[in-house]
């Protein structure tokens, strides 16, 4: 999230870290800890930011190179998926059986 932050600033899409913090519920005296890695942003503040700038779900996760999408989707449907790519990866891969001797 932080990667989308610097890319919705970089595009003037906002105008700080403190606007695009407060645009998705996030608590601006929590970034430091982000930062450090203490604490995370939940998936409402990911939905949001999703939502409000129709960033692509999927590149949140690093499932995909695509910041932005195109087409609007909703944040359920980039939710949902996200969660079928990332299942597909997940399940063993069929082989051949080795050809007999």
């Amino acid at each position: 999230m932080l990667h989308l932050m610097d890319e919705v600033i970089a595009l003037k899409l906002v105008t700080s870290e403190t606007e695009f913090l407060d645009k998705i519920g996030f608590t601006r005296n929590n970034i430091y800890k982000v930062r450090r890695g203490e604490v995370g942003f939940t998936v409402e503040q990911i939905r949001k930011a999703c939502e409000l700038f129709n960033a692509n779900a999927n590149w949140i996760l690093g499932f995909e190179k695509v910041v932005f999408r195109k087409e609007k989707m909703s944040p359920l449907e980039q939710i949902r998926a996200a969660l079928i790519a990332l299942e597909a990866d997940e399940k063993p891969r069929k082989t051949k059986p080795a050809a007999k001797k």
